[in-house]
């Protein structure tokens, strides 16, 4: 309350300044285990960080049963092998690290062009 509490607001709207989007978005999740409590039947991540979160958040994702694209670069080749054993152990499909394309059932991920879909 007061002044402070004034400016604080101020300050608030200022640096974080909301768009409609945001005004209208019903759920935001802030990490991963959040994104799968708010939706059902997700199978799929899409990892798009710096290489050096990628791997972890991509290990995280395939442990929870999740088939993952690495859209991120800058991944190691000793990370990358470890993945991609961890995911065919688990039977999932692990696309990437540096996977710059795909198409899943007519959705662009990642960088895509357009394309023709018969």
């Amino acid at each position: 309350k007061g002044v402070f509490g004034r400016v604080w607001r101020r300050l608030e709207e200022l640096l974080h300044p909301k768009c409609e989007a945001e005004e209208t978005r019903e759920f935001q999740a802030g990490s991963l285990d959040g994104a799968l409590q708010g939706a059902s039947g997700v199978n799929f991540a899409l990892i798009s960080l710096p290489g050096a979160y990628a791997g972890v958040e991509a290990k995280k994702a395939l442990a929870r049963g999740l088939h993952v694209m690495v859209f991120s670069d800058n991944v190691s080749l000793e990370e990358e092998v470890e993945l991609k054993k961890y995911a065919q152990g688990k039977g999932l499909l692990l696309l990437g690290p540096d996977c710059g394309t795909a198409i899943i059932q007519g959705y662009p991920l990642g960088f895509a062009d357009e394309v023709s879909l018969r």
